[in-house]
């Protein structure tokens, strides 16, 4: 979360740097909030199913086998 906020933080400012109207800038900050909401919640979404080997409907036939060894 720490490197996205980063990462939105650069956008930002290079459109500062650009020379985008501050206006346009307060236009787009709530669709790049949401864009990095979604990339969070999916990255975090990953994250889990890979520790907790949760398995999902509709996965290929081998990745329903698949079981971590401990």
């Amino acid at each position: 979360m720490i490197l996205s906020t980063i990462a939105l933080a650069i956008i930002l400012a290079s459109l500062k740097w650009l020379g985008l109207p501050p206006s346009r800038i307060y236009d787009a900050m709530p669709y790049l909030t949401l864009g990095l909401l979604v990339y969070s919640t999916f990255e975090a979404c990953r994250q889990l199913q890979n520790v907790y080997d949760i398995r999902l409907r509709g996965a290929p036939p081998g990745e329903q086998n698949h079981r971590h060894r401990r």
